[in-house]
Order: C-alpha cells, then sequence, then structure tokens
C-alpha cells in the first residue's frame, strides 16, 4: 500500500478538465501542428518569437479553464483566451461567431482576421520549432518594441476584447 503522501498531487482542475473532456475529441484525427498542450505563455513567446508574421499555435490556458490563442503579430505575440460553451461550442471573448471546434476556429480565423488588430492566421508552428519556417530577419518578434498597452485588446475607445494576460 502506498503512503497517502507519496502520491503525487492531483491534476490542476484546467488540466484535469482537458484530460477528462477534451483529449479524446482533439486526438481523433492525430493531435494536430498548432496543438502545444499545457505550454505556457512564456513558452508560446519563445517558439513564436522567430516565426513568420500570422505563425500561431493553441495551448491550454494557465490562467482559465480553456484554450488560448498565440499568434506571431507586427512586434509583440498575441494572446486570446478561447472559451468553451455550454453546448460545447467555442468563442473568442468579444467576438460573435462560435465555432464547433479548435480546427473550425483556427480555419475561420486563416481567413476572416483576428479582431482588433485585423491579423490573419498563416501557417501552424508546430511542437519541434524546427517544423517551423523561419521569419526573414526584419519579421523578428522583439517585444521590447511594442508599447505597453499594445497587444492588450482595446482597439481605440471601441468594444474592449479580451487577450490573456498572464
Amino acid at each position: 500500500m502506498t503512503e497517502v503522501g507519496k502520491l503525487p498531487p492531483p491534476l490542476p482542475p484546467r488540466l484535469d478538465w482537458f484530460v477528462q473532456t477534451q483529449v479524446v475529441q482533439l486526438a481523433q484525427e492525430g493531435v494536430p501542428a498548432w496543438f502545444h498542450g499545457a505550454i505556457s505563455r512564456e513558452d508560446a513567446e519563445n517558439l513564436l518569437e522567430l516565426q513568420p508574421l500570422g505563425s500561431f499555435l493553441i495551448r491550454v490556458s494557465h490562467s482559465h479553464v480553456g484554450y488560448t490563442l498565440s499568434y506571431k503579430a507586427q512586434s509583440c505575440c498575441r494572446h486570446f483566451m478561447v472559451k468553451l460553451l455550454d453546448d460545447g461550442s467555442l468563442v473568442i471573448p468579444g467576438e460573435e461567431k462560435a465555432h464547433a471546434s479548435l480546427d473550425a476556429l483556427v480555419t475561420f480565423h486563416q481567413q476572416q482576421p483576428m479582431r482588433p488588430h485585423r491579423d490573419l492566421l498563416t501557417q501552424p508552428c508546430g511542437q519541434n520549432p524546427s517544423s517551423c519556417p523561419r521569419a526573414a530577419p526584419e519579421e523578428v518578434c522583439d517585444r521590447k518594441l511594442a508599447p505597453p498597452t499594445q497587444g492588450r485588446g482595446r482597439s481605440g475607445g471601441g468594444q474592449q476584447l479580451p487577450e490573456e494576460t498572464f
């Protein structure tokens, strides 16, 4: 019999939720190249840093039960929450359109720009950094160049579209 003190800690609720309700659906046709699991915001930014504009990945969020869509923008990496609705569809808060799956959300934003920044998702950044094409030197994202308010979901006095801030 194993001592209680020797048992591994339980999964955090966000991962427990993911394992119990999402893994089978997500992996039905193989794990998509853009899906990175429970990596941190910092890890996502490091993977995207040298990638071409519009490169993207989706990860299990560290700040809420759900996902985060991270992509390479002109002068920074942007991060958007993706919420799972009661009916099983997915939505980026502030957008009107819900999507039947993460794949449908990705496909939509490869054709329709992300608001409010008007950026298109162009190509997935795979789990292996060498599987992503490298950007030209002038496209390298230098987070130090981004103004402090840029990338936080504000659109000039209009509707605020939330982005993950953690």
